[in-house]
């Protein structure tokens, strides 16, 4: 049996911005005490996540953009990205 390799890349933003996927799955976790929205659609609040998975030889190009909805607690947001190689 021959097994795909990937590798799974780990990101850490405290400030509102972008991340371009060009990956197949993607994760965005509220690591930090202010809600984040993600592309104008899904909020997460603290210690929520969102996880985005596609289908056997399918790449998402998406580019994700994320706003923390306030800035008096400390923000942070996780995102990890899987990649095949």
């Amino acid at each position: 049996m021959i097994r795909q390799k990937y590798k799974v890349d780990i990101y850490q933003f405290v400030t509102t911005g972008s991340v371009e996927s060009n990956c197949s799955d993607i994760t965005f976790y509220n690591s930090g005490e202010n809600p984040v929205l993600i592309n104008n659609a899904v909020t997460l609040e603290h210690g929520q996540s969102l996880y985005i998975n596609a289908n056997n030889d399918e790449l998402d190009i998406t580019n994700y953009f994320f706003t923390f909805q306030d800035s008096v607690k400390p923000n942070q947001l996780i995102v990890l990205k899987k990649t095949y190689v």
